[in-house]
């Protein structure tokens, strides 16, 4: 299941299937934020956000709100001023982690991101094309780094007590990111969906599959897609050999935890899926060789994993290391 097929979710825009980005709601939390951290940071550029918030506040005030093209600054202020919202609510719960998370924080990285893939389908919708030689990939990685490093260091610290208590907005966290990514490459950037994912990799997105597979222990969390249905797509962010790692952590968990046996399986059903091996990975593993720091891609004469009979290597060297 793809978050682009769920219906009518996109972050805090309720989005009709057939014409996203229809209606704002719940954007007032997100302008008082922002408003509040401005004035603490002179040197960045929240203002342009806060500006972009502000105006459409009104327009939906007004029942006008589109959204349109020519409401979004440039891209490059407009990157660069997402870039500071987001760097700057990242770099504060960091920095509060051992009182507690900033109510809302983490949602509100979520929504910032929705807003920023969600220009681009406005950019479509106005234009009937992309914007020309803007690589909607490249700028969507690019934000994505504070995203990822977030994770990263909710993943570090996702046993703490701080983490353990809010463990419902991690989960919220990771939906939402998940879902702005399954809508963009969805309905906008089409094509592959493996070529798309690996497009935004970088080594912190791993991160976000680890913290999935925690959440995924909470049976009791309510996320507005299940937490399984995020899997693949964490799955293919996250390189190959960190994905093989990650998800022999957790198997391990698993089996100290007395949940899983060479014989038996005491595990919900999201939990046992959770552990097959992603069919969606499949032409990479047999492309690329998973002996890290190794570059050799096909065709090679594949070497099978003895032990878990799923990764692939070039040689019988690599397979040693």
């Amino acid at each position: 299941m793809d978050p682009a097929d769920t219906p009518a979710v996109f972050l805090n825009f309720d989005v009709q299937a057939a014409q996203p980005g229809s209606q704002i709601v719940h954007f007032t939390d997100t302008l008082i934020l922002l408003q509040t951290l401005a004035p603490l940071h002179p040197g960045s550029q929240i203002g342009v956000i806060v500006e972009l918030l502000q105006f459409w506040v009104a327009q939906d005030a007004a029942a006008l709100f589109g959204p349109h093209m020519q409401d979004y600054p440039p891209l490059a202020v407009f990157d660069a001023a997402m870039h500071d919202c987001m760097v700057v609510l990242v770099n504060t719960i960091m920095s509060t982690l051992e009182q507690t998370i900033p109510a809302g924080w983490l949602d509100q990285i979520a929504t910032l991101f929705g807003i920023y893939t969600l220009r681009f389908w406005a950019v479509r919708q106005d234009l009937g094309a992309d914007e020309p030689d803007v690589d909607i990939i490249a700028h969507v990685r690019q934000l994505l780094e504070p995203v990822f490093v977030m994770a990263q260091f909710m993943a570090t610290h996702i046993n703490t007590p701080v983490f353990v208590d809010n463990i419902d907005m991690v989960a919220l966290y990771l939906t939402s990111i998940g879902i702005s990514l399954g809508a963009l490459h969805g309905r906008v950037v089409g094509g592959d969906r493996e070529v798309f994912y690996r497009g935004i990799r970088m080594h912190e997105s791993a991160s976000m599959l680890a913290c999935t597979y925690v959440c995924i222990q909470r049976s009791d969390l309510e996320t507005p897609v299940p937490l399984t249905a995020l899997l693949t797509n964490f799955e293919l962010a996250a390189e190959p050999k960190h994905f093989a790692d990650l998800q022999t952590l957790w198997i391990k968990d698993l089996w100290r935890l007395g949940l899983i046996s060479s014989n038996s399986v005491h595990i919900p059903s999201a939990q046992l899926v959770s552990l097959r091996s992603p069919a969606s990975m499949v032409p990479e593993v047999r492309s690329l060789c998973w002996c890290r720091g190794c570059t050799t891609q096909a065709p090679f004469t594949s070497r099978r994993c003895s032990h878990c009979r799923r990764v692939f290597y070039c040689s019988a060297e690599c397979q040693r290391q």
